[in-house]
């Protein structure tokens, strides 16, 4: 290696224009790096940022005594530095599904369907349900919410008009549930 480019790398290390121009003579080899990885939200500005951060560093590391060649180093550490962004950013694409459980297993790994079968109900069935009564509940007039609304709170009266709009609850949750079977 030529002493004015190790030099040049040395003085890099602490000086920013040694950096630029340093940055400047491997424009080429990140340009060619860069078109190779696509992260979503990362410009090529971005891209070109962390190759000059990586080159920051790579100063440090770099011992050109030996006869290694700073191209060939730098291009190494910089695709191990993007290919860490890339698994980095996968990972955290998977992290939702690495804490999801199907519905069975989540009943018996955090016991979410205890006291669900005292009532003959599978945990299947209580999730189902609890996506269903809302959307049924918005079906319903202001008279036969409130039938409901006594018959859940154990207040029911016993009049004709509220008679009249349990049985019409209780008519359109056997359409409702026959539509949705």
């Amino acid at each position: 290696m030529e002493q004015e480019q190790l030099e040049l790398i040395v003085r890099a290390r602490y000086d920013s224009d040694a950096l630029v121009i340093l940055f400047e003579q491997y424009h080429g080899l990140v340009n060619k790096i860069i078109r190779r990885f696509y992260l979503a939200g990362m410009s090529r500005e971005d891209w070109t940022a962390e190759a000059m951060q990586v080159m920051h560093q790579t100063c440090f590391k770099f011992d050109g005594t030996h006869g290694s060649q700073f191209g060939s180093y730098y291009r190494m550490i910089l695709n191990k530095h993007y290919l860490s962004m890339m698994r980095d950013a996968r990972a955290k694409k998977r992290e939702g599904q690495m804490r999801t459980l199907p519905f069975g297993d989540a009943q018996d790994e955090m016991n979410l369907g205890k006291g669900i079968n005292e009532m003959g109900y599978s945990f299947d069935e209580y999730v189902h349900s609890r996506i269903l009564i809302p959307i049924f509940l918005k079906q319903l007039s202001a008279k036969e919410l409130g039938a409901v609304r006594d018959w859940v709170a154990g207040t029911e009266e016993h009049g004709r008009s509220n008679a009249r709009a349990r049985e019409r609850v209780r008519a359109k949750w056997a359409k409702f549930m026959a539509d949705e079977g």
